[in-house]
């Protein structure tokens, strides 16, 4: 059976592209790249420093949520509260509703 692991590729704060790895049976597949403002995955390498995981959730409006993006989370209980994507996934619910509003690394002030 393949599954699919999915990053989002950085260099400092600036997103260059997205990587996806495809994983066998037996290890490693293959992998294949995106570039930002193209829809088509290739074969190639983007050169980048740092990489953020796909949690696998998606946030109110359909976007992925990444490691290291900033939720903005609405409970139950109506209230709001910025939270980062990890933390959501340890302990947000499935019937709260969030939506991915920045990435610690441009505005980590709005986890303070």
């Amino acid at each position: 059976m393949e599954r699919e692991i999915k990053f989002r590729l950085r260099i400092g704060d600036k997103i260059v592209g997205y990587e996806r790895w495809y994983i066998g049976d037996g290890g490693i597949s293959h992998w294949e790249y995106l570039e930002i403002n193209d829809t088509v995955w290739r074969p190639t390498y983007i050169y980048h420093t740092k990489k953020d995981q796909l949690t696998g959730l998606l946030d109110k409006n359909g976007n992925e949520i990444y490691e290291g993006d900033i939720v903005r989370v609405q409970n139950l209980y109506e209230t709001e509260e910025p939270v980062d994507a990890f933390l959501c996934k340890v302990r947000c619910i499935d019937n709260w509703s969030y939506e991915v509003v920045d990435n610690i690394y441009t505005d980590s002030h709005l986890l303070k």
